[in-house]
């Protein structure tokens, strides 16, 4: 009987040791998981930041280059329209507004661009982590090109500064960042 009760508690010390390896092992098995989940989060906010500040690029520089034509820069002397014509005389103001201005393009491009990136902030990329995204600064790239309308097409633009992105979840925070200088192409 003596023997009977020493091969019990042997087998019962077996199977908590088994248990607590059991548990040792899910609970790394769960924070792998956790870690996997919080990279490939912080991967789609990344792709989504280049696809939204890309799309928003392309959209902002289209709506100009439609509303805008360069053949009507050429009513004024010296084919230059400026915001306060120079020979007001020889300028019509609402021509000089409709005319195309790589410049403007530029801007009009960004302006989309960052409108496009600020609906982001409100996106909700997994429900189990809360995510926080620097401002992004950038510049635009234009490229010459005689078939378009203007002579002028939308490029690339470039991070002028690090997009920092915080990832609060599973009692962790952890952080990625797109680099300054990161050129992304519109194809």
């Amino acid at each position: 009987m003596q023997k009977n009760n020493s091969i019990k508690k042997i087998l019962l010390s077996c199977v908590l040791i088994f248990s607590m390896l059991d548990l040792h092992i899910q609970n790394k098995s769960t924070r792998a998981l956790q870690i996997e989940r919080t990279y490939s989060t912080s991967m789609n906010v990344k792709e989504s930041i280049l696809v939204s500040l890309n799309q928003g690029a392309t959209d902002g520089f289209l709506d100009y280059d439609l509303s805008h034509d360069v053949l009507l820069c050429k009513h004024c002397p010296d084919n230059y329209c400026s915001p306060e014509p120079i020979a007001p005389n020889h300028c019509d103001p609402g021509l000089c507004e409709q005319c195309f201005r790589a410049d403007e393009a530029k801007d009009a491009s960004e302006s989309q661009a960052l409108l496009n990136y600020e609906k982001l902030e409100s996106h909700d990329f997994d429900p189990d982590f809360d995510i926080f995204i620097s401002n992004p600064e950038i510049q635009i790239f234009l490229q010459q090109n005689p078939l378009s309308k203007n002579g002028y097409s939308y490029h690339s633009f470039r991070l002028e500064k690090d997009v920092a992105i915080a990832i609060h979840g599973f009692d962790t925070v952890s952080s990625a960042k797109i680099p300054r200088g990161v050129i992304h192409d519109h194809n």
